[in-house]
Formats: C-alpha cells, sequence, structure tokens
C-alpha cells in the first residue's frame, strides 16, 4: 500500500480496551488459577485479539472476526507450550537465567505468530522487517518487565501478559504511524 494509507486499527480505542482489560484481570486474577497456565494464556490471547477486532476501523464479517480470535488464542497457547519445551531442553543449561529465556522466547514466538495473523488478516503491507521489529520490542520488552514482575509478584501472572500487549500494540503503533 502507498504511504498516506489509512489506519486500519483506531488505536485510542485500542489502548483504552487494553487499559480496562488489564484492570480487570487485575482485579479478578483469583478466579483464572484454576484453569491452567495454558488455558490461561489462551484467555489472554483472546482477550487481546477481542480488543484489537473492537478498534478496527473498517467493519468485517463476524467469522472472519471470530477466526481471527480463536487463532490468536491457539497461537498464544503454542507459543508459551514451545517455549517450555525449549525450557525443558535448554533448563538446565542456562541455570537462573532459564525463567528470562523461557519469557523471552514465548513472547517473540507470540509475537511473531500473531504478527504474522495480523498481516494475514488485517495490515496486508506489515513487512518482514516491520515484523522483525515488532517481535524483537515485543521480547525485549517483556524481558525488561521481569525484575519489577519478580518484584511485585503480588500481581500474579497477568502482569507479564499485560506487558507483552502493550509491547506488541506499542510496536504494531509504531509501525502503522510510520506508514500511514
Amino acid at each position: 500500500m502507498p504511504r498516506g494509507r489509512e489506519r486500519v486499527v483506531i488505536y485510542s480505542r485500542h489502548f483504552i480496551l487494553l487499559g480496562v482489560l488489564a484492570a480487570a484481570l487485575g482485579v479478578t486474577d483469583r478466579w483464572r488459577q484454576g484453569l491452567g497456565a495454558l488455558a490461561t494464556i489462551g484467555v489472554y490471547g483472546a482477550l487481546h485479539a477481542s480488543a484489537l477486532v473492537a478498534a478496527l476501523r473498517v467493519a468485517q464479517a463476524s467469522w472472519r472476526k471470530l477466526c481471527f480470535i480463536a487463532l490468536a488464542a491457539g497461537l498464544a497457547m503454542v507459543s508459551v507450550r514451545v517455549g517450555l519445551a525449549c525450557d525443558r531442553l535448554l533448563g538446565a543449561d542456562l541455570g537462573s537465567f532459564a525463567p528470562a529465556a523461557l519469557l523471552t522466547v514465548s513472547a517473540g514466538l507470540g509475537a511473531a505468530s500473531y504478527g504474522l495473523l495480523i498481516r494475514h488478516f488485517w495490515i496486508r503491507d506489515l513487512s518482514p522487517r516491520s515484523l522483525i521489529h515488532i517481535t524483537l520490542w515485543c521480547a525485549l520488552l517483556t524481558l525488561a518487565a521481569l525484575p519489577l514482575g519478580n518484584h511485585l509478584h503480588t500481581v500474579g501472572g497477568w502482569w507479564f501478559a499485560m506487558i507483552w500487549w502493550w509491547a506488541f500494540s506499542l510496536s504494531l503503533w509504531y509501525h502503522d504511524l510510520r506508514h500511514s
């Protein structure tokens, strides 16, 4: 698409929805404890995808939106599953760096796969270079939040998902800003 194209996402709406969802998840942290880690990550993926779908500028078919949300939830779970597999393979070799490596790999895989999904469904001009930038920023910002999350251990596991949401969405917004 040429420069000057209209943005696909209304980012102000998207970021407001992310803030509301993050606050709601922070308040309701106890109900997710029985779901298990993978299912919880799937819920987080579906919620972020829903916030993105609700902020689309142009109306889309409901089946397309639901398909996107379901695939995003599945990709979130697969990303964590692959990260856990890497942790099992390399955990002993990485020592105390293993949790940070797991988080970074999972965040990066999630960002790359989610970016490809967004490219397929909504923003066709996401270049490989933009996808790499989004993936790296998302992984690095999530990793940078690890010490704060460890320090604030009472906020629960949703903390890292929220950091990922904001890192990914800010990276996507930056790409879109540069290309619109």
